[in-house]
């Protein structure tokens, strides 16, 4: 057996990173780059190598490695600053990750959804034990709206919207209800690696996996709402259907709700009143996983056999590489890296192509 541990703690000062600018002439100019920023990381990784069977015919090695890292950002051009990573949606530079001292880098930066209104006690706020909070008349408050805007059917919040979190308690959805919401950072990584032989034959199976990390489908985002007609995953076909609970009766506010509670996605709206397709923890999904990483199978043929037609060694074999994965990740792969080569925008997925499933068959022929 044999054991391997490595620790490190790593300072990094002089970050090149982009100035802000400020807005007034945010467009006009591109921002300078300048040196001023220090960042720490620090973790471990350890190696296990053993030797479980080891005989005439059979042995079976395994390798398992385990590695964790913790990155902190320690210091910015100025105390109030912060570093953005922004992607261009419907043509308009959005932030989706925001970076300021103290916090891990480009952590996901967006509204906190916490429902959908779904049936007409979702519009009231309630205390920690579900009760509603009246006023001075004894009629409930309603919950936080987006800034500007009123519950009404046709050009305000309804059924079938999502319900975000008053992160500032002001009463109102805006900017400053803007959270982290996410991390891209797994808790640990791992991998398992597993090697046999008996008689002529061996068999390779490795298996690497991620814990605790996120990612930010923004494909999702982008190609979810059911309102456009060019959206193309299957959620648009189970979005916010919203009727009356007595047809009979008549389509006022207290005999509204959505048909199918649960659904995958918000109502159709083309005004986009509450703007449900806004950045936020909706499209950020668990990107843990587990992969068999590689499957191979071969055999050598006896020196017997071969060497009476001239050939010292011949092996035939089989490999399968990225044969599956187990995740709960929606997108095509949970492995997503960063988008468009920006460290800003780790695990931002956009249609990343997918790792491939590749089976290769051949032969190992020395003469």
């Amino acid at each position: 057996m044999e054991f391997i541990f490595d620790a490190y703690l790593k300072n990094t000062d002089n970050l090149l990173i982009k100035a802000a600018l400020p807005n007034y002439i945010s467009g006009v100019i591109a921002s300078p780059w300048v040196n001023s920023g220090k960042m720490r990381n620090k973790g471990f990784e350890f190696t296990l190598n053993t030797v479980n069977i080891s005989n005439r015919d059979l042995t079976w090695t395994s390798n398992i490695t385990f590695s964790l890292n913790r990155n902190k950002v320690l210091n910015l051009y100025t105390e109030s600053s912060g570093m953005k990573g922004e992607v261009s949606i419907n043509n308009k530079n959005e932030v989706i990750t925001y970076t300021t001292i103290g916090n891990p880098v480009a952590q996901f930066y967006g509204y906190k959804v916490i429902g959908m209104f779904e049936k007409e006690s979702d519009f009231y706020q309630k205390d920690a034990n579900g009760d509603f909070i009246l006023d001075e008349t004894g009629k409930p408050y309603f919950v936080a709206l987006p800034e500007g805007k009123e519950i009404n059917e046709g050009t305000g919040i309804w059924y079938g919207d999502y319900i975000y979190a008053d992160i500032n308690g002001d009463g109102k959805i805006d900017e400053k209800d803007r959270t982290y919401i996410g991390d891209p950072e797994p808790s640990f990584t791992f991998g398992f690696n597993n090697t046999i032989t008996w008689k002529g034959f061996d068999f390779n199976l490795f298996f690497t996996g991620s814990v605790g990390n996120d990612a930010y489908n923004y494909l999702r985002q982008d190609q979810s709402n059911p309102a456009n007609r060019w959206a193309s995953l299957t959620d648009v076909t189970d979005f916010a259907r919203v009727g009356m609970i007595d047809p009979e009766g008549e389509r006022t506010f207290d005999n509204m709700c959505v048909l199918n509670p649960g659904s995958a996605t918000y109502r159709i709206d083309q005004a986009d009143n509450n703007k449900n397709g806004r950045i936020s923890s909706v499209f950020v999904e668990d990107a843990s996983y587990l992969r068999i990483k590689n499957l191979a199978l071969g055999y050598t043929l006896p020196k017997s056999l071969i060497g009476r037609i001239g050939i010292e060694n011949l092996r035939v074999y089989c490999n399968i590489q990225n044969l599956y994965t187990f995740t709960k990740y929606k997108g095509y792969d949970p492995e997503v890296g960063s988008l468009n080569q920006n460290v800003l925008l780790r695990g931002v997925d956009y249609a990343r192509y997918p790792s491939q499933r590749m089976f290769t068959f051949g032969l190992n022929v020395s003469l």
